[in-house]
């Protein structure tokens, strides 16, 4: 929901909340003035402080993490800027710091947020099994098995698992299986090759699905998703063709979009963390902050 702080004199004001937690709140300044950034405001028990030179196209996103209550919260905010009060606006305002995402890089914040999700692992593992599976030595068995094998002790349930190194580098033949089976792979090895084999292939088809501007960290939360779900049929998914290209970015929706892929159940906390970081520009790693 957003909120447009109608005054046209511009001045100094606080966001009010009242006796509602500020912690169940995440308030975004949007508008003209470059200078209007929330995470660089005093939080304080009764609100966030704030100046603008000129308020007339300020808006205030209010994302409400407490579910429950939301209702009671949104009404719980309210602004002044001298005698200016807020009414509401349906109008698509860009998030803040938004810019064409193909001038956008994945930032040294979104490596780190992808770091933790994914782990930088220096051997063949397997990737239903996670990062203390030895790949190579449940394969060495399969004589007449191809390197991405099928044999059932690479399973875990009904998910096959897949041979990876480094930071969630798939590897895509025997060649190659091969290759890491027998090499030896430091962290540097592992981030060069992340950046210059796997990061183009992702980059590359997430840029071509985004038709609207948007923030360095709503990218980054989106290039970890793309990450892990892969690049089929970007634009056809409903995240991007129903919501974000079409300029809805409600943050319930963007929420509902990213739940749907759930499975396996294993990436649930990684959607959460997806989710917090496009909504409310937060990098966590199952709920805590990254630093």
């Amino acid at each position: 929901m957003s909120h447009k702080l109608n005054n046209p004199t511009g001045g100094t004001g606080q966001v009010k909340v009242g006796e509602v937690c500020i912690d169940n709140l995440q308030i975004r300044f949007y508008g003209d003035n470059p200078e209007i950034n929330p995470l660089s405001k005093q939080k304080t028990q009764e609100g966030i402080d704030f100046s603008a030179t000129n308020s007339g196209n300020i808006v205030l996103n209010v994302n409400v993490l407490d579910k429950a209550e939301k209702d009671k919260k949104i009404e719980a905010v309210w602004g002044y800027l001298g005698d200016g009060r807020v009414t509401i606006s349906n109008k698509y305002v860009s998030p803040v710091g938004a810019v064409d995402v193909k001038n956008l890089q994945f930032s040294e914040m979104g490596i780190k947020f992808l770091q933790k999700q994914e782990a930088v692992i220096t051997h063949v593992y397997n990737d239903a099994k996670g990062a203390n599976s030895k790949y190579c030595d449940e394969h060495k068995t399969h004589k007449n098995e191809i390197w991405f094998c099928t044999e059932s002790n690479h399973y875990v349930d009904d998910l096959q698992g897949k041979p990876t190194i480094g930071l969630g580098h798939l590897i895509k033949d025997q060649k190659e299986l091969d290759k890491y089976c027998t090499q030896t792979m430091t962290m540097d090895d592992c981030m060069k090759l992340f950046e210059e084999e796997d990061l183009p292939k992702y980059e590359t088809p997430l840029k071509n699905a985004i038709d609207v501007e948007l923030s360095q960290y709503q990218y980054d939360a989106l290039l970890s998703f793309v990450f892990n779900t892969g690049t089929n049929r970007l634009r056809d998914r409903e995240i991007f063709k129903k919501y974000i290209n079409k300029k809805d970015l409600d943050p319930d929706k963007i929420k509902y979009a990213l739940d749907k892929w759930h499975t396996p159940s294993i990436v649930i906390p990684r959607r959460d963390d997806e989710i917090n970081l496009f909504n409310n520009g937060i990098y966590t790693f199952r709920g805590t902050e990254i630093k």
